[in-house]
């Protein structure tokens, strides 16, 4: 799963509408904002259409991101590529 659009926040807790990158299934569903939850917990929740789980780390930098932020900078801008 992934996160399609965040739907309101308040500090760190949030709720969102998750995609499942297999077969697109949308949830809504709650979350909280720090790396371990963007890292190891939205990539290990199944879909409740498919079952399948996320590929790769979920990150709210943006898609090239490696998961820890280190090689994204802010709105998925990538920094440090030819490294």
């Amino acid at each position: 799963m992934k996160i399609k659009s965040i739907v309101s926040q308040l500090g760190r807790d949030f709720t969102a509408i998750y995609e499942c990158e297999h077969c697109g299934h949308e949830e809504r569903a709650s979350g909280y904002d720090d790396a371990h939850f963007h890292k190891n917990v939205i990539p290990a929740m199944p879909c409740d259409e498919c079952g399948k789980m996320s590929l790769r780390p979920s990150c709210h930098h943006g898609p090239r991101c490696d998961g820890r932020g280190v090689n994204c900078g802010p709105l998925g801008a990538v920094v440090n590529e030819g490294d």
